[in-house]
């Protein structure tokens, strides 16, 4: 057994600290479309889902990453969604409702179930590891949605930009009491 060593995105260390995700998913499409579709057929499922789970789209939090080159893979995308202004909501069936919402709004094949915390060797979450890989293989073209370098289109809702910087803010505070202690 050969095992490949990845390297990863910057912001696995921040998404790691989130230990509320909800579902994750592998998401792919009916047919070879520009990116500006793609996302337009993301968004359209936040928008859908968000009106299901009776929470204002930009407060729903989620990571979405792009992969694929046409080339060596098709484009598809991974997504996390964050679950901590959801508790209530049962994963299994937010993930059901999501997968068919996909599907809805013009998404192909997807593979969209409750989230699991596994963790790496080194303490990491093994889905957040899967989000924030780099492969080596293929550059990805610019993108004026995705912000993220030419290796790794990741994209953070505006939801988890907050949700983040209340996480890292509180760990941070943490951090300094326990070191005057």
């Amino acid at each position: 057994m050969t095992t490949t060593s990845f390297r990863y995105d910057p912001s696995r260390e921040r998404l790691n600290l989130i230990q509320t995700w909800k579902i994750m998913g592998h998401l792919s499409f009916i047919r070879p479309c520009s990116e500006q579709s793609r996302v337009e057929i993301f968004l359209k499922t936040i928008h859908q889902l968000s009106r299901r789970v009776k929470i204002a789209a930009d407060e729903l939090s989620w990571v979405l990453k792009e992969e694929g080159d046409f080339v060596n893979k098709l484009f598809h995308f991974h997504f996390l969604l964050d679950g901590s202004n959801m508790p209530n909501k049962d994963a299994a069936k937010l993930a059901s409702s999501f997968g068919k919402l996909w599907v809805k709004s013009g998404g192909g094949n997807h593979d969209v179930r409750p989230y699991t915390v596994e963790l790496d060797r080194h303490g990491f979450q093994r889905a957040v590891n899967y989000v924030t890989k780099i492969e080596g293989f293929c550059r990805v073209p610019f993108s004026p949605f995705f912000n993220a370098g030419e290796n790794c289109h990741l994209k953070f809702s505006d939801g988890l930009d907050r949700h983040l910087a209340a996480v890292c803010s509180a760990d941070t505070t943490q951090n300094q009491k326990d070191n005057h202690e």
